[in-house]
């Protein structure tokens, strides 16, 4: 029973630290803030991060067919696309992550 109440304590303490240090609680930790909003943007959190950071998804710069080609791998190794989504998910990746286009970079988050 004393494993429990240590995390707990270590939890607690986090957040309180990280509250006093003026970083919201609410800290986007898998980095949704760095996908460009576009409307397959949410379909993307939803079936793509359950697995992956956003770091792993704009750090990639493929061709339409390859991201197509991505998303039905993903789709094998277990993602819960349905195939009525596949392609606009693909088609926003294509979009905001195209071969020509330099790695997203997100605004930076003021720390009060």
């Amino acid at each position: 029973m004393r494993a429990p109440s240590l995390l707990a304590l270590v939890v607690i303490a986090a957040v309180a630290f990280a509250w006093s240090a003026g970083v919201s609680p609410a800290y986007d930790i898998m980095g949704t803030g760095a996908l460009p909003d576009a409307p397959a943007r949410q379909l993307v959190i939803q079936n793509c991060m359950i697995c992956h950071s956003a770091q792993i998804i704009t750090s990639q710069r493929l061709a339409p067919k390859t991201w197509l080609a991505e998303v039905n791998k993903m789709i094998k190794y277990g993602a819960p696309v349905k195939d009525a989504d596949k392609q606009a998910i693909a088609d926003y990746l294509a979009a905001s992550f195209p071969v020509s286009k330099a790695p997203f970079e997100p605004e930076a988050i003021p720390v009060p």
